[in-house]
């Protein structure tokens, strides 16, 4: 990645986190772009967009004050030194340019260091704005090991408590038709019973902040919000939720339409990891982890199936 590079940059600020976890196991995961949603709660979709030189490009979908941004990275990532770089293609000012470089360095076989470097210039004409980019680099970092540890940690100790929940639903209409029905969430409160009040924000083209209100079976209702990510060419949707239930930490889901056999097939695939903590706090103090899990498993299946039903009828149905 040596176009990336800004060895002579005038500022460099490093930060590093201790995990208890094995190098490899730690590496594999920042290695694996597809998933920094699931280490990262900034991230809402990464996708790869070609290479460039010795680096593959990424786009970016990010939660970002309040909104969503997207951008376009490189990244290079070198096994040998458990080392992975990556920058922006285009900085934001007063930034000129950026390399952040993880390095995984073991320390025991189940516990590692993971060291996060920043290599940066900015345009140097206000020193305030330097400051400020200063501490931002600082709480982004801190913010970011704090969670890989995190991540890292409860995947090797605790593996019972991720969850990937796959539902399918087929219907003899149209995938386009499907998949505008999952995009229109302004129209679910006409079309769908439990769904109560509906908000959406829109963000870059094709990504939009969606708050929804729901009747739920056990009386009340529920406020969910998540940003999300509309990629036309793969009929699919990708979306993190950005408020939870106590009973979740993660919840991040993908819905996808396929053409088969005349009609099409709906899926919903969705990455969950409990809360051991807040599903005492939702279910009652003392309840067993493997209830908590059963319970997240039969609600989110549930909730899945719903919308996919509901979209699959509206697909079949003959005239609209």
């Amino acid at each position: 990645m040596t176009d990336q590079r800004v060895d002579d940059a005038p500022s460099r600020r490093t930060h590093e986190v201790a995990v208890a976890a094995p190098a490899g196991k730690v590496f594999d995961l920042l290695a694996d772009a597809v998933s920094w949603p699931r280490l990262f709660s900034s991230f809402v979709h990464l996708e790869r967009a070609g290479t460039a030189g010795d680096a593959e490009r990424l786009r970016m979908w990010t939660v970002s004050g309040g909104g969503i941004d997207t951008w376009t990275a490189r990244r290079a990532v070198h096994p040998g030194d458990l080392r992975i770089e990556i920058g922006p293609e285009r900085p934001h000012p007063p930034v000129t340019s950026l390399l952040r470089t993880f390095t995984v360095r073991p320390v025991v076989p189940d516990r590692c260091v993971v060291v996060l470097r920043h290599d940066y210039r900015t345009d140097g004409a206000d020193p305030a704005a330097a400051d400020a980019v200063a501490r931002t680099i600082d709480g982004i970092a801190t913010r970011e090991l704090g969670e890989l540890a995190a991540a890292a940690e409860l995947e090797c100790a605790h593996p019972e408590l991720v969850l990937h929940l796959e539902d399918r639903v087929r219907t003899g209409g149209s995938a386009e038709d499907a998949f505008a029905f999952l995009c229109d969430a302004d129209r679910w409160a006409e079309r769908l019973p439990h769904v109560q009040s509906v908000s959406v924000t829109p963000g870059p083209p094709g990504a939009e902040t969606v708050e929804t209100v729901t009747l739920e079976s056990r009386g009340g209702t529920l406020t969910t919000r998540v940003a999300r990510v509309r990629l036309p060419a793969e009929r699919a949707l990708v979306f993190r939720h950005l408020l939870l239930p106590p009973i979740g930490r993660l919840h991040l889901v993908r819905w996808s339409v396929e053409e088969a056999d005349g009609g099409a097939v709906l899926t919903a695939r969705q990455s969950v990891v409990v809360d051991p903590d807040g599903a005492g706090r939702m279910l009652g103090a003392g309840t067993d982890l493997s209830v908590a899990v059963s319970f997240a498993r039969s609600e989110l299946s549930t909730k899945a199936r719903l919308v996919l039903d509901a979209a699959a009828e509206f697909a079949g149905r003959p005239a609209r």
